[in-house]
């Protein structure tokens, strides 16, 4: 981006992309760390296409209603928050959230390419993405379209990662059907939730209003998996102890 745009340009990115990026890379890592260990033990015991279903399960309903809330309402968010100079970085939210999304969830799964010995495979693959990525923003760039440029390299991005995480599961032994049940229907219930928000969007209704109805629909959207799926529920208990414990 440096090379064919503006500092300013360079700016609205890094700060559009620290935002989301940051916390998912905390949560994606923490969770890599421990499907790792999972995965390795299940390879031995015959549980990897169950271990890897779950943590797709996981990582895509965690991150999923995230990635709908910034796509929909990402400028006025920032307009709010960082004010009028920064809203063109809420452009470039809106247009990177689902690509995050993907590299969410791709990025723990791939350590899967280590327990399954495919190292080479994964190198290559980084090759590939490194290549998209390149081109992407130097399409925009010599278009001279810095909007361009994000949004190639957003929709590469959403192309290569989402690509992964499905070989990835072909690779455990996932069935597709399971696959296809998640994604369908973590879309469904996402966007469900997010009708407030279209509606208030079409309305138009103040940069206050998108914030204050985004959190609540966030408690709400997260409120649910955790009484819908059992396994988020369980990850909720858990935490809740450890405050507990930490409190105490």
């Amino acid at each position: 981006l440096s090379s064919f745009f503006s500092g300013t340009v360079v700016g609205y990115y890094s700060v559009s992309f620290r935002v989301f990026n940051v916390p998912l890379t905390l949560i994606g890592g923490a969770i890599g760390q421990v499907f790792l260990q999972r995965a390795a033990e299940a390879k031995v015991t015959g549980n990897l296409p169950l271990i890897v279903e779950n943590a797709f399960r996981t990582l895509f309903m965690l991150g999923l209603f995230p990635a709908v809330l910034l796509t929909v309402a990402g400028k006025g968010l920032f307009t709010f928050v960082f004010g009028d100079p920064w809203a063109e970085a809420g452009v470039y939210v809106q247009m990177l959230g689902f690509w995050l999304i993907f590299r969410f969830v791709s990025s723990p799964l791939s350590t899967l390419f280590s327990v399954l010995e495919k190292q080479r495979a994964g190198l290559a693959l980084n090759g590939v993405i490194f290549l998209t990525r390149l081109i992407s923003l130097a399409i925009g760039g010599i278009l001279g379209s810095a909007r361009l440029a994000v949004l190639l390299f957003a929709l590469s991005g959403a192309v290569v990662y989402g690509g992964l995480a499905l070989w990835i599961t072909r690779l455990a032994g996932v069935p597709w059907s399971h696959v296809k049940s998640i994604v369908l229907t973590g879309l469904k219930q996402s966007f469900l939730i997010a009708v407030p928000l279209f509606i208030a969007m079409l309305l138009q209704v103040s940069d206050l209003m998108q914030v204050v109805l985004s959190g609540v629909l966030l408690l709400l959207y997260y409120s649910w998996i955790v009484q819908s799926d059992k396994a988020f529920r369980g990850l909720y208990f858990r935490l809740k102890d450890r405050l507990r414990l930490g409190n105490g």
